[in-house]
């Protein structure tokens, strides 16, 4: 099949996955197992303490089990409130995993791409998790591969993960591939250092002098025209 022998990784949560309107369900839903009312600004700071806990992680600072511990221990102490952090998490971690809401575009640009490319996910998510997810909201049928760092031992943005990937994919090389994502640094960098090319997803509208993307976009439709 015509352009099948390059591929497209694309990351999933926050990518192909709304995770703010994810992670908003998922609050929701704990706070009401616990009868748990929490300030206004829970989820504003929820994203900011995430966002943290995973740059660690990406860096080799933190366990995916540390995060788990620590996640709403610190939420709550920056809220003020007094509550159970790992207990929270534990509810708030099991929905978190179930619920799937598509970005927009998504379906669109996957089913695009799959007409061309070898389609492969490349997330820091847990095994099955994504599989789960991108089968509820009628992804998979899209993609080729779903590589997880909870497989390959190792996660985004590190040369691992990718040599974990392209053992996978024997006849296709690097310089062969785009990499999508919304993470600069997880996505973006990692990619680039590995000689991949890359698309900047930047739906968040961050700051972007200190991008190395190809290209940057802030629809995923509009990747259709780059592809």
């Amino acid at each position: 099949m015509i352009g099948k022998d390059r591929a497209v990784f694309i990351d999933a949560d926050d990518t192909l996955l709304d995770f703010k309107a994810c992670a908003k369900r998922s609050l929701d839903e704990a706070c009401e197992a616990f009868s748990l009312t929490l300030p206004d600004n829970a989820l504003s700071v929820f994203f900011k303490i995430n966002d943290e806990l995973w740059r660690s992680l990406e860096r080799g600072e933190l366990s995916f089990e540390k995060l788990h511990e620590i996640r709403w221990v610190k939420i709550f102490d920056a809220l003020g409130v007094d509550f159970d952090g790992p207990t929270f998490e534990s509810v708030f971690w099991k929905r978190l995993r179930e619920i799937a809401v598509k970005m927009e575009g998504a379906e669109e640009l996957l089913s695009y791409l799959s007409k061309k490319y070898v389609v492969c996910i490349a997330s820091n998510a847990p095994v099955g998790q994504q599989d789960r997810k991108l089968t509820e909201i009628g992804l998979i049928k899209y993609v080729d591969h779903i590589f997880v760092s909870g497989d390959i031992g190792v996660a985004k943005p590190k040369r691992e993960f990718f040599d974990g990937c392209f053992a996978s994919l024997p006849e296709i090389v690097a310089g062969q591939t785009y990499m999508i994502g919304d993470s600069l640094t997880a996505d973006v960098r990692g990619a680039h250092d590995y000689g991949m090319k890359t698309i900047w997803f930047n739906h968040r509208r961050e700051d972007e002098s200190q991008s190395c993307a190809d290209k940057i976009v802030y629809k995923l439709v509009d990747i259709i025209d780059i592809l």
